[in-house]
This record gives C-alpha cells, sequence and structure tokens, in this order.
C-alpha cells in the first residue's frame, strides 16, 4: 500500500506480528492520501482522525455468521425498499472523521455515497457487527459510540459468535438509544422494528457449533 509504506511498516509485515490488534496504528494521513492508499489496497484499513489501522481477518465462524446475515436478509428483503451490504463497503462516520467496514450493513431507501467512486455509503439504516476477542471492547464501546452519530442509523446490533447471544440498540424518535432486552437462547428471534422483520438465531448461527448445547444430559 504505497501511500503507508513512507513511514511506517507495510500492513503485511504488520499483520504477521503476535502482538498487533485492529488499533495499532500504523501511519497518519489525510482523507485524501487514505482513500487514495485504501483504493489500491488489498488489505482493509480503518482510519480516524487522520490515523490508519490495519483490520483483522476474522475466523471461519466469524465469516460463516456474517454469510449467514447476508443471505437471510437478502431473503427477507426481497420486497423491501432495502438493501443488505456486505463489509466491502466502506461507512463514513462524518462527526468523527471516521472511515470502517461494518460485517454488514442494511440501508434503506437509496444509498448516499460519498462521491463518484461509489465505494463509501454515507447512510447506513441498520449496522450489524460479528464480535471477535480482539474488538469486541471497541464494537461494545467507542465504536458504538461512533456509530450512534450516523444521523440515519437506526439500530445497531452485536452478535456473538462463541454461544448464541445477540445484543440489540435502537434508536427512537426522540433519538435516544434503547437497549432490547438481549437473545441469548438459539430458539429465539432477533425483531429489527425499522424493517418490521424477525430472524430466528437458528438462521443466523447456521453450521454453526455449540458444544455445551448439544452435549448430552446424564
Amino acid at each position: 500500500m504505497r501511500g503507508f509504506l513512507r513511514r511506517k511498516k507495510s500492513p503485511q509485515r504488520l499483520l504477521k506480528q503476535k502482538s498487533f490488534r485492529m488499533s495499532t496504528p500504523i501511519a497518519r494521513l489525510s482523507v485524501a492520501d487514505y482513500l487514495r492508499a485504501e483504493r489500491a489496497s488489498e488489505l482493509k484499513h480503518e482510519f480516524h482522525e487522520g490515523v490508519v489501522a490495519v483490520m483483522v481477518g476474522g475466523s471461519r465462524r466469524h465469516a460463516r455468521i456474517i454469510t449467514n446475515l447476508i443471505n437471510v436478509f437478502s431473503e427477507l428483503l426481497t420486497n423491501h425498499d432495502a438493501d443488505v451490504l456486505s463489509q466491502a463497503l466502506r461507512v463514513r462516520v462524518d462527526a468523527v472523521d471516521l472511515y470502517t467496514y461494518p460485517d454488514v450493513i442494511i440501508v434503506c431507501g437509496s444509498p448516499v455515497l460519498e462521491d463518484d467512486h461509489n465505494d463509501t455509503l454515507m447512510n447506513p439504516t441498520v449496522i450489524i457487527e460479528v464480535l471477535s476477542p480482539s474488538t469486541e471492547a471497541y464494537d461494545r464501546g467507542q465504536k458504538a459510540d461512533y456509530y450512534r452519530q450516523i444521523p440515519s442509523l437506526r439500530e445497531y446490533v452485536l452478535v456473538a459468535q462463541h454461544r448464541p447471544s445477540i445484543d440489540h440498540y435502537v434508536r427512537k424518535e426522540n433519538y435516544e438509544w434503547v437497549t432490547r432486552h438481549g437473545c441469548e437462547r438459539i430458539k429465539q428471534v432477533l425483531s429489527l422494528e425499522t424493517l418490521d422483520l424477525e430472524i430466528p438465531l437458528r438462521r443466523i448461527y447456521h453450521k454453526i457449533d455449540f458444544p455445551t448445547l448439544t452435549r448430552p444430559q446424564h
């Protein structure tokens, strides 16, 4: 990634370091330099107020859950004026000068894109993050605070990958964020108010094994 190589180690070398986490900064750039370098890179990087960090790849479970979410929403949104988008698309949080890649994005109505490159979304309606050990604290804390500053965002969903557990946050008409009761059992459903949809957790966790749930009882 040429724009990042002048001052710091390459993203490829950073990814090989055992101590590396997504929050490790690798460069400080302008927005224009970041976007120019990002569009030429094979890796994804998060940008916040000039600081750039590599985004770590996920596990098989992480990828499987994202695939399940994309599949189920692609089916259920067929007759809705909404679309589900993968983590290949960047989201811009203008209020905090952030560019990032949510795991799953749903946008209602027409997407608003930042420029003619058509690769940065400005108006997500629902954002879903699949939690990982290295990013869970960030997704629950600081990143959640950033996302809440997106005017179009109505729901934020956190999906655990090692147990059937979902946390769900909803913005009400007065712009106050409230926490919906979390889903902790595989037989429950996730109810998205904005889309008037109910998604069984069994579909979200399709092909994901939870040994403690299937162990014979004695």
